[in-house]
């Protein structure tokens, strides 16, 4: 299994409602495995991320309101990428290791900000 981030918002009756992306956006930020070794990492904690370590207990839901300090998050960590990588080996080499963060990190930003324009908040699962 993987982890997946949607946009999500809830429809009139309260049910929740996860619209479709567009076809060329990535919705993998990792395999079920990053919530404890990754997101909820000492390394990542450390640097002060209080959304993402959340995966460990569950699916992380943020909302609209969030979506500006989830994004914060997400660039704090993507700006201290060697330190996460060098802290949650978990591939074959540093590098891809190191390709694999960054890429789920860009993913998130990417859909927090397609979320945003719709006033949508995000749900990893």
């Amino acid at each position: 299994m993987s982890l997946d981030v949607y946009p999500f918002t809830y429809g009139p009756d309260g049910t929740l409602c996860m619209p479709e992306l567009p076809p060329e956006m990535s919705t993998s930020v990792g395999a079920e495995a990053t919530r404890i070794r990754l997101w909820s990492a000492p390394a990542v904690r450390s640097l002060g991320a209080t959304y993402l370590p959340r995966l460990a207990d569950g699916d992380l839901f943020v909302p609209p309101e969030e979506t500006g300090a989830f994004l914060r998050e997400c660039a704090t960590l993507l700006a201290h990428l060697p330190v996460i990588t060098a802290a949650t080996r978990y591939q074959a080499t540093y590098e891809a290791d190191e390709w694999n963060i960054e890429d789920c990190l860009v993913t998130m930003i990417r859909v927090v900000h397609w979320a945003r324009a719709q006033d949508y908040g995000v749900l990893i699962w």
